[in-house]
């Protein structure tokens, strides 16, 4: 829960009008001290999305999104938690993903 706060938090700052944040660097470190071997796998699987089509947002969200399925499989315990950082970093990064959908998205 105390993650899942921390992550919020640096999503929508209230110090800075709720505008901007760094929620998922925020995730990372929750789930590397929480479940490393999920986040380890994810971080992983961000490199190879990154590598491939060089949009850091693209590799994010996908990142993210498949914290529950490998978590699911490695560290079953962690997966609420994963689940709703899906939830909420997905629904944080709606511009992205329409600006992904419609190829407008910049790369790095």
């Amino acid at each position: 829960m105390v993650a899942l706060c921390a992550v919020t938090g640096h999503m929508i700052p209230a110090f800075y009008r709720f505008k901007g944040g760094k929620g998922v660097a925020t995730a990372l470190g929750a789930g590397l001290a929480l479940a490393p071997i999920t986040t380890l796998a994810m971080a992983a699987l961000w490199l190879l999305v990154l590598w491939r089509w060089r949009v850091s947002a693209l590799a994010s969200v996908i990142a993210i999104v498949s914290g529950p399925l490998i978590s699911a499989f490695i560290e079953p315990k962690y997966l609420p938690m994963f689940g709703l950082l899906a939830i909420l970093i997905v629904v944080r990064h709606r511009n992205n993903l329409i600006r992904l959908a419609q190829e407008r998205e910049t790369g790095l």
